[in-house]
């Protein structure tokens, strides 16, 4: 997998500074935003990867089912619960990050490269 391309679309990736968030951590405002009262969690899911979520993100992917995400991690999912996924960290450090980002998918590279690993096992 090209870290310089999108694997989804081939977009060029841009480097930017970015939450812990992997789905919305680097979308635009949400680095000035981040402060010290700013829960993230980890997680760990059935394929062995390891992905950080911020409250929202977490119950709108996970609990509201309003995302694409459980579906891209291929976690197994029924009409309003997801499984495959367990919380391994609940204190992870909220500081700004430097991570690449499509800015067509608006994904970091962080979740492209888990999803393009759970698509495409080695």
């Amino acid at each position: 997998m090209n870290p310089d391309n999108c694997p989804n679309c081939y977009t060029p990736l841009e480097i930017r500074e970015v939450t812990p968030c992997f789905v919305c951590g680097a979308w635009e405002g949400q680095v000035e935003r981040l402060n010290d009262s700013m829960p993230f969690t980890e997680y760990h899911i059935e394929s062995g990867h390891h992905i950080i979520l911020c409250d929202g993100c977490y119950l709108e992917e996970f609990l509201a089912l309003q995302g694409h995400l459980a579906s891209a991690l291929n976690l197994p999912q029924t009409a309003n619960t997801v499984s495959g996924f367990t919380i391994t960290n609940l204190a992870v450090e909220n500081k700004p990050l430097k991570d690449k980002y499509c800015p067509n998918c608006m994904t970091r590279w962080a979740l492209l490269k888990i999803i393009g690993q759970i698509k495409q096992p080695s």
